[in-house]
């Protein structure tokens, strides 16, 4: 058996690169939001929803598209604020969430579509354990902006194990006549 040593001139180890993530930023009532990228499937213009009885305050409905019944959401509301205004700027960011299990398509109202920010883990504040109208369990971090701060959520804990069930039963995967 033969052992070498090694050289010294080596290559140096290449460093590993940090991961980034893509988030979407965003407006919902008056806050700024960041959307982790891999959850958006798609951004359309507002519509109208088709509004649902006896459903939260905070779902607007449901919309039709391309056959499929999706759920629209005003997170606004769910947040404490006033439901959002519809404008040329209103938006419908369809994200793929996963609820009690199984990824379902739900439509978020946003007032505001904005910008990219490609994020490292470090340019993420911790969560305040105060001084939100939002569980923080919601909350990936903060991302500090020129002027405040945007609020990266963790779309999959948005809803409480409750509010999923409610959701779940309005989205459908089939045909709509």
């Amino acid at each position: 058996m033969t052992f070498t040593r090694p050289s010294l001139s080596a290559p140096a180890p290449v460093p590993v690169k940090a991961s980034t993530q893509s988030m979407l930023r965003c407006q919902i009532g008056k806050g700024q939001y960041l959307i982790p990228l891999t959850k958006v499937l798609e951004i359309i213009r507002y519509v109208t929803p088709t509004p649902v009885p006896q459903t939260p305050p905070w779902v607007n409905g449901v919309m039709n598209l391309r056959g499929r019944v999706i759920p629209v959401i005003d997170l606004a509301v769910k947040f404490s604020e006033p439901p959002s205004a519809p404008d040329e700027w209103t938006c419908i960011v369809l994200v793929e969430v996963e609820l009690q299990g199984e990824l379902t398509t739900l439509g978020l109202v946003t007032t505001l579509v904005s910008e990219i920010h490609d994020l490292q883990a470090s340019d993420l504040e911790p969560p305040p354990t105060v001084g939100t109208q939002i569980r923080v369990e919601f909350l990936q971090g903060l991302f500090k902006l020129e002027q405040g701060f945007a609020l990266a959520l963790d779309l999959d804990r948005v809803l409480s194990s409750n509010e999923q069930v409610s959701i779940r039963g309005l989205s459908s995967e089939g045909q709509v006549s």
